[in-house]
């Protein structure tokens, strides 16, 4: 089956990239894997339409996709409008509308997304993802890191994930926040490795351990092992399972989505740190600080947070706060 792909980088400056975007497309029946976009012309400038054809068996009802880049180049950042998907063999048209940055410094970091058919935010669920380099000597590495979390009866998978930002040095854990569309926790294996790039490249990786609020479910996933070609089997890439005498059920948490509207009035922004707290019939939530790599709370601006709560119950008020520490803290809020 033919599927025609449209891609539309936004008409803003700064919006267009260099780095080379992969794109992973979900259906009822199974998905693309990874595709690098690549055609004979420079693609993803500011304002442009950029098409692609990917051929693949026939994925059924399309619910979602994974896109991204692999942030190389100067000027990687990229500010994503809307993919359209034309399934042609089906004759039906998807439409996945994403309007946001795909940039570690802009918004809330994130170089790759999930996002759901026709939806403007996904209901994006985090994973809580630490993985600890061994204590051994040449144990850490330059080399980007990759993983693929897969769901229990392993027919569902995250997609490949690229674990930006981490250290891998020696003896160190490295911590990072996975959002995906998709609840697959308790995973029934994790597949993670790395692209080989650096000089030494090899790596020995201890454990990983991935803990889902949304389920309560910790789980440790031994390794033990190098992942490096002049070391032991030479693999790059490894299956982990389930040390499952280690698993931990803890206290579960829901994600909300949370959008803040500043007015759009003269001196409406500030600079200050927002705090939040909400009230429900059954509790309240912790105080949770608001913060993103976007300049927050400006005036007129949206701002997004995907934040994690207990069940509190039906939601019955809010109380919203800032630091009053800079001359110019002042903020008018419009809902």
């Amino acid at each position: 089956n033919k599927y025609l792909v449209s891609v539309f980088t936004a008409d803003m400056k700064g919006s267009g990239t260099d780095a080379d975007v992969f794109l992973n497309i979900f259906g009822e029946n199974g998905d693309t894997g990874e595709r690098r976009l690549d055609s004979d012309k420079d693609n993803f400038e500011r304002g442009s339409e950029d098409k692609f054809t990917i051929e693949t068996p026939n994925l059924g009802r399309l619910r979602k996709i994974t896109i991204g880049h692999n942030n190389r180049g100067s000027s990687a950042g990229w500010f994503l409008d809307k993919v359209m998907i034309d399934d042609m063999g089906n004759k039906e048209v998807y439409e996945f509308p994403v309007n946001r940055w795909f940039a570690m410094d802009e918004d809330d970091g994130k170089i790759q997304r999930d996002v759901l058919v026709g939806s403007m935010q996904p209901m994006g669920i985090i994973y809580n993802v630490q993985v600890m380099t061994g204590d051994i000597r040449g144990a850490g590495t330059n080399s980007k890191i990759h993983m693929v979390m897969h769901g229990s009866k392993g027919l569902r998978n995250s997609g490949k994930i690229f674990l930006e930002g981490g250290a891998f040095e020696r003896a160190l854990i490295d911590i990072f926040n996975v959002e995906i569309c998709e609840l697959i926790s308790p995973l029934s294996r994790v597949t993670i490795g790395h692209d080989n790039g650096a000089v030494g490249a090899g790596w020995y990786c201890e454990k990983v351990v991935i803990y889902c609020p949304f389920t309560g479910i910790e789980q440790t996933f031994p390794c033990g092992m190098w992942l490096d070609e002049d070391e032991g089997d030479g693999l790059i890439e490894r299956e982990l399972y389930e040390m499952v005498s280690l698993r931990q059920k803890k206290h579960k948490k829901y994600p909300w989505s949370l959008w803040i509207w500043t007015s759009d009035i003269k001196g409406a922004g500030t600079d200050a740190q927002v705090f939040l707290q909400i009230y429900g019939e059954k509790g309240k939530s912790d105080e949770i600080k608001l913060e993103n790599n976007s300049d927050n709370f400006e005036q007129g601006q949206i701002d997004k947070f995907m934040i994690e709560m207990p069940d509190i119950g039906r939601l019955l008020k809010l109380r919203i706060w800032h630091e009053k520490r800079n001359p110019f803290a002042g903020w008018h809020l419009a809902k």
